[in-house]
This record gives C-alpha cells, sequence and structure tokens, in this order.
C-alpha cells in the first residue's frame, strides 16, 4: 500500500499533511481530496478566501507528485463520479 499525502497549496503558502493515508489505489486518493476540499469549501466563502487559489497536491512517501486538484473543482463534480481519476 502507498501512503498518500494531502498538501493544501495557495498562491502563497503550503499546509503539508504531515500524517497520510494509506491507500491502494491513486483513484481513491483523488476522489478523498475532493471530497475534503468540499468540504472546505464554506469555510473558504465564509473567510471571503478564493478558492480558486487552492489545491489538494497529493503526493507519495518519497515526495512523488501525482495529482493536483484544485478546490474549484470539487463545487463543478458531483459526490461519487470517479473524480479521483482527475489528472
Amino acid at each position: 500500500m502507498t501512503r498518500y499525502f494531502f498538501n493544501i497549496q495557495s498562491s502563497s503558502d503550503c499546509v503539508e499533511d504531515n500524517h497520510g493515508e494509506e491507500g491502494a489505489l491513486l483513484q481513491a486518493a483523488g476522489t478523498r481530496a475532493v471530497e475534503s476540499a468540499r468540504e472546505l469549501l464554506p469555510d473558504l466563502r465564509d473567510s471571503r478566501h478564493a478558492a480558486q487559489v487552492f489545491a489538494f497536491e497529493i503526493e507519495d512517501e518519497h515526495g512523488r507528485l501525482y495529482q493536483r486538484i484544485p478546490f474549484t473543482l470539487a463545487g463543478t463534480i458531483s459526490p461519487n463520479t470517479g473524480a479521483g481519476q482527475v489528472h
């Protein structure tokens, strides 16, 4: 199993995920990132931060970047539609 890390990147900052989650499929990690972004979108709107400057960057334990998923994508994809296929 691969450990995936879900770092949150903005235009000026990065919040690193120091724990990560184990998973066998990159698609599942992508789906998890979209679901998490969907949960965070209301907080960004309430704080007047622009969602378009935020993205999840999914990396493995070696720091290899596998996917970059903009938060704005979470607002355009219906839940459970295979969002993890985004590259």
